[in-house]
């Protein structure tokens, strides 16, 4: 089940973000003055060795990433992980787990997060 974390590094500039995770996921959330959802970021592992990632944001829709480790150049030391562009996501997995996951967020970041997994225009 998904916690929230306190205590969350905000950024200038950007709306306010929230972090929720659990053992399988992480989920940023940004909420404007009102505290109402304007955008998500959606970590989730599509196995024991990849971690893939779903943003979405006003303005700019969908991204989907996985996460390069930097770990796989023999002999030399591990890179800075960084996100590539990776475009499989399994909508209906993704969504049931994140619904699993999401009992006891508040409704409204749920509902929007599930209302966009299932827009998702894959």
């Amino acid at each position: 089940m998904f916690r929230e974390q306190e205590n969350v590094s905000q950024h200038e500039g950007e709306p306010r973000r929230r972090w929720f995770n659990s053992e399988a996921m992480d989920l940023i959330v940004w909420v404007d003055e009102e505290n109402a959802p304007t955008g998500f970021q959606l970590s989730y592992e599509a196995s024991s060795t990849e971690k893939k990632i779903l943003t979405w944001l006003s303005g700019s829709g969908y991204t989907h990433e996985g996460l390069d480790e930097g770990e796989d150049r023999p002999f030399r030391y591990k890179m800075t992980p960084i996100a590539v562009p990776d475009g499989v996501l399994d909508q209906d997995e993704v969504l049931e787990r994140f619904l699993a996951e999401s009992k006891e967020i508040g409704n409204d970041i749920r509902e929007f997060v599930a209302q966009k997994l299932r827009e998702y225009p894959g």
